[in-house]
């Protein structure tokens, strides 16, 4: 069994939707799900830096650097929690952070001894060590939370839909073509926390069971919880400056002996 890790290729389109529509997706920040979107994403290689996971040629994985997230034509919108723990207000940024994301693992490849899914996650960040002046400073990492087992977000049914009147597949897709959505609907005011359902704050913040290893994985090189959250499921957002990144660590896992070659 011969795995590499690479950059990904035009040809790799279909691959990759397969992925990024499959159950291996669920859980994960992921990939653009429809040919369009995915295609601009594969044809942008200036502002995106997309990597695959290959057995025997075959693409089984994916993760992808984001070099800046967050402009004045598309800021970075999140909740920001409060000293307290009890108050959210919504912020808006646009200087820019550069985002991890894209990270799938086909689901018959995790539990690898090879460790294949922190091998994904860790590659951006050795490229980012590498290549250090195409990323901006600070490095972000947004997490999912847990979601109900038919797929709903307990935060967004409590706050964004009563607020908006859209179901949460509804808010996600029409966030991906054009945030402005997002300030014109909720509040600009402190969102006190305890308003909400018990059920809907227990999830602020916290990631969701298919999210706590990558969790792990980034708290260990330097990661850590912003106290910056979701404004649509109240997922946790994780950050860390680029100048403190433990890439020694990242270097040490990614290049001892192993099955896994990486290609980049």
């Amino acid at each position: 069994m011969a795995f590499q890790i690479r950059p990904a290729h035009y040809s790799d389109a279909p691959a990759l939707l397969a992925l990024a529509t499959s159950t291996s997706a669920r859980g994960f920040l992921t990939l653009p799900n429809t040919e369009k979107e995915l295609e601009e994403l594969l044809d942008d290689t200036e502002g995106h830096y997309l990597f695959v996971l290959e057995d025997e040629k075959k693409v089984i994985g994916s993760s992808l650097i984001v070099a800046r997230h967050g402009t004045a034509q598309s800021p970075h919108l999140y909740l920001q929690l409060d000293r307290t723990g009890q108050r959210l207000k919504l912020r808006s940024e646009t200087r820019g952070r550069t985002e991890l994301g894209g990270l799938i693992l086909d689901r018959s490849y995790r539990g690898h001894p090879e460790k294949l899914g922190k091998r994904l996650s860790y590659v951006r960040l050795f490229f980012i060590g590498k290549n250090p002046q195409l990323f901006c400073p600070d490095i972000l990492a947004e997490l999912l939370p847990p979601f109900t087992p038919d797929g709903k977000s307990l935060f967004w049914e409590a706050l964004g839909k009563k607020i908006t009147g859209l179901d949460y597949q509804e808010a996600d897709e029409m966030s991906r073509r054009d945030k402005s959505f997002i300030r014109q609907f909720f509040p600009q005011g402190e969102i006190n926390i305890t308003s909400l359902p018990a059920e809907a704050q227990s999830v602020i913040g916290i990631p969701g069971p298919e999210t706590m290893a990558v969790t792990k994985i980034l708290e260990a090189v330097g990661f850590q919880y912003l106290r910056q959250i979701d404004p649509f499921d109240g997922g946790p957002h994780y950050g860390a400056k680029q100048s403190d990144i433990r890439y020694d660590l990242v270097e040490k896992f990614l290049l001892r002996d192993t099955e896994v070659t990486l290609n980049l």
